[in-house]
């Protein structure tokens, strides 16, 4: 759908511009006042020696652990010194946002009970006693009782080592309190996850409520205090086009309800919510919850959770009992707690600190016990009565292998410490391709890269579960402890999915678990009902500074990222191939200088801007770097067909998709795009971005759009995702958007992108760096879903400009005036310099000529006749110079070239000024370099006549054999057509009917256009070759035929009939 306010702008930009300097990232802005806020230090991990062994917890309190658990997990306790068993872990509590509240950087030891153990070994009736936190509470950073990550809370076990951490019994001393304590608060909440209404952000609700649908919520609070206050919180979501409500009830009384919006353009529900006071004598709360809407259909509103807390006697069961004493005011600092009915309880445990846990212990078993302390601080404490006690649970791989992320990451292989550059966070099941592109990285750039697996990261940061503060909690480890701010940490890559479905919850319609998993999560904006205002967003990641972390629009970036978006090993492997080979000789070529400007059209009136500015970005770009190729393919330029799915540009498609495989610098497209494709006439979709082959020529895409490369539903795999995992060709990377921004927006962060990679002041900044400039630059929000997907230290190679014309038809270029005429023969002599602008001697090659006839005035057909204000119809008038006159290809011989050619007749006879274009690469080496000369006159026809009046001589072999009657063939051959003609051959693209063409099956109207893949032999404008892929024939009998032209349009033509055995 297309949007009044949104603009779905995209940009494709070829990975072939800058080279590898090496400066200064431009730093992020900050405050004049600097917070000083302690260096993590730097520290092995416990778990690097001995033998380790996980398990996990799903509530919090005490948990014993048997000799027979012990052996489940793999523990040999016949082994065992009982006063070495040590129990780690941080329990399951969401790791802080903020960088500044994060105080734990590896596993605690826990202080534990050993019951038993006295004879230096297990007894089968021994255990070990522990207190054990869940993930369960309150979180104010994602305002949620439940992880938003994980629902384990894990604990490490080992027995070997120095004696373990252990509780201690705090006596009650006779001192004075400031008071007596005999009530506590309890909080109680109801929240599940089930519903993610957007499929966005990390925001989940629970209880579905139709309309006049009504459901009820029971809290019980035993021995609960009379007449004083109960609070409660009620936050759900309605989904109406009508305003609606939550009419609530407590204990049968009327109480105050709740009122939702209805639905505004472009959201997906409303929120709403009630914090109120009542108070109430039952132990029993119950509330019922009615919602109400005049859409009596499609009306429906989502629970997200009640919290609610009530004042309780600290009185006691046979269960164990959590409580919490909040710390009392300035004066009043100690106090005595006292607890009836505990005749059961053997044990009070203080929690507080779980590496430094004090007991008080029962010993009277009278119903009544007290106990004295400091509450300095809010407590927590645990009553536990004789055999109330929890049981851990054994995860499928209990045996945790020896690892040290932090004590390793700073040393090289002689184990001397070396800073690190980049480091690649990925999965398990992708680390060899994490490690070859590491590895390409430490030869090719010499840079130190660092490969960390996910799971080590979450077992040394956050206690063995997922949590994105772990990731980003062992990049800041690395940056912080650099050598100094020069060598900090650069360059961090995710080599993985991530979706918003963190725990992967979502299941198909037929209740499988869906395709698309969570491997290296991302953060997820708490906003979950807009396709603006949400995000995905690797940000969280780089934002160093100590109060960043929370993801407010004036925290910034002090590292370089990248995603490379893969599922599976396979597709790692397809990308990381991708990489290598792109740095390697096959990629070189004279494709680095063209440029696509490609334009949605014209459906309202405020979207005539799209292809205005988009001609803007152009014809900048033309005056800047005139050696770039830019054609403009506005989409209102071709003609628009009605077909049965709705209006669509198929000429577009065909020329797009000829564009990119015959090697693309820069496709600039700026227009309308969902996660099916390109447009709302849908010009490019998945299925053209899957079939794309184009492997030696891969552009960067920066899709500076709404939804096309929205990577983090599990439900779809986006047309962005398959152009950047397309094994034979699509993207070598992306600079991507995620989410719908506003085109004013788009218009800022595409021309901020592009200047910047343009830019001779930021050219030595890669297409990663350049993202974290724009972020740095930018103060609103859009920029949260500007992704750089791909290996964040791949440079952009472009090629200097450093190829000079020095004669023509042996004058001198500053001297020659004449005017080069159709049928002219032209003679051009050059040669290569360096920087110094001395001719390179050393420097053997081929150059590639393209000659360009002169500029055009074009016009838009307006398709859709929208009409501006004035009633005119919306047409944009513009220029190109896009008609290739002559394409050859030469050799160097140290430094020098010099070559001929006939124009052809067909050119535009009126004078004017084309473009030469020349790029040159080495032999043998990864250097190459480009040249313009633009202001020779062409135009007019010479008198040279001919007598030859046939056309060119035609050869046609398939596989390397010249072709007979009939021909066998499979159907990925290749067919290699070799051209000579005295005169010279017509390369050109502008006369119609004079192009090299071939006919299929005799579909005239649905000819071949061979141009672009012809090459002249041996320096010679009179011979060459055509070399083209049979790959999209289908199984069966087919006849070709071929038509060639010379430069005065005699033409030659030859037919050859195959039989396909098989189809792709």
């Amino acid at each position: 759908m297309k949007r009044s306010v949104l603009l779905c702008f995209i940009v494709l930009l070829s990975a072939s511009l800058y080279g590898n300097q090496v400066q200064q990232i431009p730093k992020k802005r900050t405050s004049t006042t600097k917070q000083v806020v302690k260096k993590i230090p730097m520290s092995n991990s416990v778990l690097a020696k001995g033998d380790w062994y996980k398990f996990y917890i799903e509530k919090s309190g005490i948990y014993k652990i048997t000799p027979e658990f012990l052996s489940d997990l793999g523990i040999d306790v016949t082994t065992i010194d009982p006063t070495t068993i040590k129990i780690y872990g941080n329990g399951g509590q969401m790791l802080p946002l903020k960088n500044s509240e994060n105080e734990e950087f590896d596993l605690k030891e826990n202080a534990i009970k050993v019951v038993g153990g006295e004879n230096g070994f297990l007894a089968k009736n021994d255990y070990i006693l522990f207190y054990g936190q869940s993930t369960k509470g309150y979180n104010t950073d994602s305002k949620t009782h439940i992880n938003a990550y994980d629902n384990k809370s894990y604990y490490f076990i080992t027995t070997s080592g120095k004696k373990g951490n252990r509780i201690f019994n705090s006596e009650s001393v006779n001192k004075k309190v400031d008071t007596v304590i005999t009530t506590f608060r309890e909080g109680q909440f109801y929240e599940i996850d089930q519903y993610n209404l957007g499929l966005m952000g990390r925001r989940w609700l629970g209880d579905q409520i139709r309309n006049n649908e009504e459901k009820q919520f029971s809290f019980y609070f035993p021995n609960k205090v009379d007449f004083m206050p109960v609070y409660y919180t009620i936050v759900a979501a309605a989904q109406s086009d009508k305003p609606s409500k939550f009419s609530i009830k407590i204990n049968q009384k009327e109480t105050e309800g709740i009122k939702f919006q209805k639905l505004s353009k472009g959201s997906i529900a409303k929120e709403g919510w009630v914090e109120k006071m009542i108070t109430n004598n039952s132990d029993s709360i119950n509330i019922n919850i009615k919602y109400e809407t005049e859409n009596q259909v499609l009306g429906k509103s989502y629970l997200d959770y009640i919290k609610i807390s009530a004042e309780r006697s600290l009185v006691l069961s046979d269960k164990q009992l959590k409580f919490e004493i909040r710390a009392l005011n300035s004066v009043k600092k100690r106090g005595e707690i006292q607890l009836k009915n505990t005749k059961e309880i053997t044990e009070i445990w203080d929690v507080t600190n779980t590496d430094s846990i004090a007991v008080f212990r029962n010993i009277s078993f009278f119903r009544k016990f007290s106990f004295k302390t400091n509450l300095n601080q809010t407590r927590r404490f645990i009553a536990i009565p004789k055999n109330d006690f929890y049981h851990p649970l054994k995860p499928n791989n209990c045996k945790v292998e020896n690892q040290d992320l932090k004590g390793t990451v700073f040393l090289d292989k002689e184990n001397n410490f070396r800073d690190v550059d980049y480091i690649i966070i990925t999965s398990k099941d992708k680390l060899l391709a994490a490690n070859r592109l590491a590895n390409f990285h430490r030869e090719h750039n010499k840079k130190n890269v660092k490969v960390a697996p996910v799971h080590e990261i979450y077992n040394e940061f956050s206690s063995g579960k997922q949590d994105i503060g772990a990731i980003r909690n062992f990049i800041r480890y690395v940056y912080e402890n650099a050598s100094s701010d020069a060598k900090k940490l650069s360059y961090v890559c995710f080599l993985g999915n991530a979706t918003f479905d963190y725990k992967h919850k979502m299941m198909d319609t037929e209740g499988n678990q869906i395709y698309k998993k969570n491997d290296v999560p991302s953060f997820m904006s708490y906003n979950s009902f807009s396709n603006i205002r949400s995000y995905v967003s690797d940000d969280f990641f780089a934002m160093m500074d100590p109060e960043e972390g929370e993801m407010r629009l004036k925290d910034n970036l002090d590292i370089a990222l990248g995603r490379i978006l893969v599922d599976t090993d396979i597709a790692a492997n397809d990308v990381v191939n991708k990489i290598i080979g792109y740095h390697q000789k096959n990629s070189f070529g004279d494709w680095k200088n063209n440029i696509l400007l490609l334009s949605d059209d014209v459906d309202k009136v405020w979207e005539q801007r799209i292809q205005g500015s988009l001609d803007n970005v152009g014809n900048s770009l033309i005056k800047k770097y005139p050696f770039l190729n830019i054609s403009k393919v506005y989409s209102d330029a071709f003609i628009q067909e009605s077909t049965s799915s709705g209006e669509r540009y198929p000429n577009v498609t065909k020329t797009l998709i000829k564009k990119i495989e015959e090697g693309v610098a820069v496709l600039d497209y700026f227009g309308h795009a969902e996660e099916e494709g390109f447009g709302t006439e849908f010009f490019f979709t998945k299925k053209e971005a899957i079939k794309l082959k184009n492997k030696d020529k891969l552009p960067l895409f920066v899709t500076v759009t709404c939804l096309a490369t929205r990577f983090d539903n599990p439900f779809e795999v986006s047309v962005g995702e398959h152009i950047f995992k397309n094994p034979n060709g699509g993207a070598i990377a992306m600079i991507a958007t995620t989410r719908e921004i506003f085109m004013s927006a788009g218009v800022r962060i595409n021309n901020k992108i592009i200047n910047s990679l343009f830019s001779e002041k930021d050219s030595h900044l890669k297409p990663s760096e350049v993202v974290l400039k724009l972020k740095n630059e930018l103060g609103y929000q859009d920029k949260r879903s500007v992704f750089f997907i791909g290996d964040p230290v791949m440079s952009l190679q472009m090629p200097l400009p450093t190829i000079r014309i020095t004669k023509i038809n042996e004058i001198p270029i500053k001297k020659f005036n004449d005017t080069i005429r159709a049928l002219d023969k032209i003679r051009i002599s050059g040669e290569l310099l360096d920087v110094s602008q001395d001719v390179i001697k050393k420097y053997d090659g081929e150059i590639y000529v393209k000659i360009f006839d002169k500029e055009f005035s074009k016009k838009t057909l307006g398709n859709n006749r929208i009409k501006n204000r004035k009633g005119d119809l919306i047409q944009l008038k513009y220029k190109d110079q896009d008609v290739v006159i002559y394409d050859g290809s030469f050799e160097i011989k140290k430094g020098l070239f010099d070559f001929e050619f006939v124009v052809p007749k067909d050119i535009n006879l009126s004078v004017g000024k084309c473009k030469i274009i020349l790029y040159a690469k080495v032999e043998n080496a990864l250097e190459d370099a480009v040249g313009v000369q633009e202001d020779i006159l062409l135009g007019g026809l010479s008198k040279v006549k001919s007598s030859n009046i046939n056309g060119p001589e035609i050869r046609v072999f398939i596989e390397g054999e010249k072709t007979k009657v009939i021909n066998v063939v499979k159907a990925n051959a290749e067919l290699k057509i070799e051209i000579a003609d005295e005169d010279g051959i017509n390369v050109s693209r502008m006369g119609i009917g004079h192009q090299m063409t071939m006919t299929i099956d005799g579909h005239t109207r649905e000819k071949k256009i061979l141009n672009n893949y012809f090459s002249n032999y041996d320096n010679s404008y009179k011979k060459g070759f055509i070399s083209y892929p049979l790959d999209t024939l289908s199984k069966g009998h087919h006849t070709l035929e071929i038509k060639v032209w010379d430069v005065f349009n005699n033409s030659s033509s030859q037919k050859i009939e195959i039989i396909v055995l098989d189809s792709l």
